[in-house]
Formats: C-alpha cells, structure tokens, sequence
C-alpha cells in the first residue's frame, strides 16, 4: 500500500496502468470486477472513484481515465516551462515534445549536446 490508497485500490490502479501501457483502453468496470475478483460493480467503481478523488487517476471524457503524475506529466511540466526560455530550440527539447505528443519512439538519430545542429560541435577539443 503507498500514497494513501488501500491494498485494493492499488491492485486496481496497477490493472489500470498496465491496461493503458499496453496500448489498450481504460478497462471496464466489468473487467476490473473479473480481474480483482469483485462481485459487484458499484465496488469496482467506489474504488475507481476513490483513485480520481486521491488524485492517482484523472477522468478523460465520460469513460477514459488517465495516469496522473507519472514521468511522461513530468515531462509535459518540464517542457512547458522550457517553452518560455531560450531552450525551446533545442534538438533535445524538440525531440521530448515529440515523444509526448504521441511519436513515443525516441528518434534514432543522435541527439547533440547543447543545442548543436551539427555533429562537429559535438567534439571535444583540447
């Protein structure tokens, strides 16, 4: 148990992740009775409920939720405060918003360092 939530309430929050990672959509109640073993669907939907109110799961329409906090909410957080510097140009910073607009494959191209657009800058010289 962690973060405030019950034992069945992470169990139901860990079938949810793996659900969503796995590419397919957030589980029904039905399903998320028969995976934890629940006999009736108001339970399945308090600890749902308690999920969203605890702030582990965020509602998406009338039927999708979505993992709060997890490292891709991070990610979206850095990059927004990015946006209002002088980094918003980077490769790097391009590449991430990319990522979390929906590419969720890094590209295979070498990423610069510091901004650089061209492999050259990339050597050290001593």
């Amino acid at each position: 148990m962690s973060g405030g939530i019950t034992r069945r309430q992470e169990e139901v929050f860990d079938f949810i992740v793996a659900e969503l990672r796995d590419g397919r959509r957030t589980p029904t109640l039905d399903e998320i009775c028969a995976h934890i073993g629940l006999k009736s669907r108001s339970s399945a939907h308090y600890l749902v409920a308690h999920l969203i109110e605890a702030g582990r799961l965020r509602r998406e329409g009338t039927r999708d939720l979505e993992i709060v906090g997890g490292a891709e909410d991070h990610l979206r957080a850095v990059l927004a405060a990015l946006d209002r510097t002088s980094a918003a140009g980077l490769v790097a910073v391009r590449q991430a918003k990319a990522f979390v607009e929906g590419a969720r494959r890094w590209p295979a191209a070498r990423v610069p360092y510091a901004g650089a657009e061209d492999a050259s800058a990339n050597r050290l010289s001593f």
